[in-house]
């Protein structure tokens, strides 16, 4: 009604532009690589980095459970390694261990093993709702760590904060009552000098969302997306805002979220059953991990 982007009714831009990160090869379904070999998995991150950005997120952990075998731990470290090598200290990196460690000393030994390449930050070290571990672990390690895709409430992340158990936070604004949930755990977060980076790997209208989320948000630091995770990703939008420019998106110029779903194209992609990792997370012994 008032012909102007979200972001002004949310405060106005702090910024000009969002930076932003991606998975492997643009998180693209079915074009994924295995960590066993350590060459075609740092040329498939190469690849990605060549595609535009300055900063990608990684999966360097096995499946894991109360420990972390040493041959496990030694792979992760020289995996890490050829990684930073081969991309340079000018791109960012992070990893996600997506809980998969089930104890404080398992989480420990793997991100002992990744510190040295000095990633921007270890995501879910080990599995959210536990915030006095986080915190302890935080405590143990010379690495900054994150968390909050898995975290709802502003008292969830309140926690967090108060305890410093995380450098940045990762609300889910799909998850986290959009916008105003957004903007209460942001404030929270601020008050404890803890950074935000948000969590997103959905489709075009999250990102939209949180494009205008990100412009207007104090302590904002870099917003995950997989614009990659299928090949008609902006076709379901008449105008789409999030080109990326040298690892940025820039601020949207256009009234309300700055997109316009075309209905008819969005019906020719009906829902499918994706296929879900879990389902192949099992240890050596058989026993059922967390994927």
């Amino acid at each position: 009604m008032l012909g102007v982007p979200v972001c002004e009714l949310l405060g106005g831009r702090m910024r000009d532009k969002v930076r932003v990160y991606t998975h492997l090869h643009r998180a693209k379904i079915g074009a994924q690589v295995g960590t066993d070999d350590i060459s075609a998995f740092c040329d498939a991150v190469q690849e990605t980095v060549e595609m535009g950005y300055e900063a990608v997120k990684l999966g360097f952990v096995p499946y894991s459970g109360y420990d972390a075998p040493l041959p496990a731990v030694r792979h992760v470290e020289k995996l890490a390694a050829a990684v930073r090598e081969r991309v340079g200290d000018g791109v960012d990196i992070m990893t996600d261990f997506h809980g998969r460690p089930q104890s404080i000393d398992a989480a420990k030994a793997y991100i002992d093993a990744i510190a040295p390449i000095r990633p921007m930050f270890v995501e879910e070290a080990i599995q959210p709702g536990n915030t006095p571990a986080m915190a302890d672990l935080a405590r143990r390690v010379d690495c900054p760590l994150a968390t909050g895709e898995r975290l709802f409430t502003p008292r969830e992340f309140a926690e967090v904060a108060e305890t410093r158990a995380v450098a940045y936070i990762q609300p889910d604004l799909a998850h986290c009552v959009g916008f105003s949930g957004g903007r209460r755990i942001a404030a929270i977060a601020e008050a404890a000098g803890i950074g935000v980076c948000p969590h997103n790997p959905m489709g075009p209208v999250a990102g939209a969302v949180a494009l205008q989320f990100d412009v207007a948000t104090p302590n904002f630091v870099i917003q995950e997306e997989a614009v990659g995770l299928v090949p008609w990703f902006t076709d379901i939008c008449n105008a789409y805002p999030l080109d990326l420019v040298d690892g940025f998106w820039h601020a949207p110029e256009a009234p309300g979220l700055g997109i316009e779903i075309n209905e008819e194209e969005a019906a020719r992609h009906p829902f499918e059953q994706e296929v879900i990792p879990a389902m192949e997370a099992c240890l050596t012994d058989g026993t059922v991990a967390h994927w």
